[in-house]
């Protein structure tokens, strides 16, 4: 136990927010955004980081088309499953940060 009332209390806070900073962590480390190119011959799979993880032909007829366009749907899929990634890590930023917000202005830090 803390000697100092004050300390304590900014410790309890400051505990409390790596609580919810570890959560995030573990959730951004589950989340996979996955998308396909307008077409539905490419999909591609990115995690919460926007790295590649999977990416997976659904229409072999793909293969028939030149490098230039086949490169294009897998370019095209990687870059909405990577949007998808991005604006979805925005929306749970935002609420972590009300969440720290809340964290640090309550009185036990709860």
């Amino acid at each position: 136990m803390l000697p100092d009332p004050e300390v304590a209390r900014v410790v309890e806070r400051l505990r409390a927010v790596r609580f919810l900073l570890e959560r995030a962590n573990e959730e951004w480390g589950r989340q996979l955004f996955v998308a396909t190119d307008s077409a539905g011959t490419v999909e591609a799979s990115v995690d919460a980081q926007r790295r590649l993880v999977d990416l997976r032909i659904l229409d072999d007829r793909i293969m028939n088309l030149g490098a230039h366009d086949v490169s294009g749907r897998i370019n095209e899929a990687m870059w909405v499953a990577s949007d998808f990634a991005a604006s979805s890590v925005e929306e749970d930023v935002g609420a972590l940060e009300h969440e720290i917000a809340a964290a640090l202005a309550e009185p036990d830090g709860t």
